[in-house]
């Protein structure tokens, strides 16, 4: 038995105590889920949460990185059907993103102060986003939970093959006045460029 198939033979044995344990544990099981996956390949990384009361989700990543997008497809592919569980490649759009707050490496992270300019000229989808707190020399916080937030907003796979080209900068005075769109209209702003279109 491959390692991967190992994984999911484990998981499925697994996966009904996952799905009823206390939520004070969720931590810990996360923690396990990850280390078993990580076993399989180091490039992966997981997500575990539940549907209502009835449906777990596992959703699995590469981190945003386009390099690992075959090893997530081949990891999702290779899961069998287990009851009760939904197997997601990729992290999906969230509803209500625009509300959504994450710490990430002890700096909080909000759309409200988020704002961005697409940039469209070449036919292709580039885009600028504008912190109020950026600094160039220690953004790594910043830069990388915005990514998650986008990963939330337009879902990771059209993060990773829809956007050609993001990068970062500070707003020094108005945004609004300097044409700037807040992060809340990231999604429409995104769909409508693409709407009729295909890759």
């Amino acid at each position: 038995m491959d390692a991967q198939t190992e994984f999911w033979s484990w998981f499925a044995s697994q996966a009904k105590g996952f799905r009823t344990a206390p939520q004070e544990e969720m931590t810990l099981i996360v923690q396990h889920i990850s280390e078993r996956i990580k076993l399989v390949n180091e490039a992966l990384v997981c997500e575990f949460g539940l549907k209502g009361e009835q449906l777990g989700e596992l959703v699995i990543s590469g981190d945003g990185i386009k390099e690992h997008m075959p090893a997530v497809s081949s990891f999702v592919e290779a899961a069998p059907k287990i009851e009760g569980w939904t197997i997601t490649a990729f992290r999906p759009r969230l509803d209500q993103y625009e509300e959504m707050e994450l710490t990430f490496s002890g700096q909080l992270i909000s759309p409200k102060t988020i704002w961005f300019r697409p940039l469209t000229d070449e036919g292709e989808f580039d885009v600028i986003f504008y912190h109020f707190d950026f600094d160039k020399d220690d953004s790594n916080s910043l830069i990388n939970g915005t990514y998650i937030l986008l990963d939330m907003a337009i879902g990771e796979l059209d993060v990773m093959t829809k956007i050609r080209y993001m990068d970062h900068e500070l707003i020094e005075g108005d945004p609004g006045e300097q044409g700037l769109l807040a992060f809340s209209e990231f999604r429409t702003v995104f769909d409508e460029f693409y709407k009729g279109r295909s890759l």
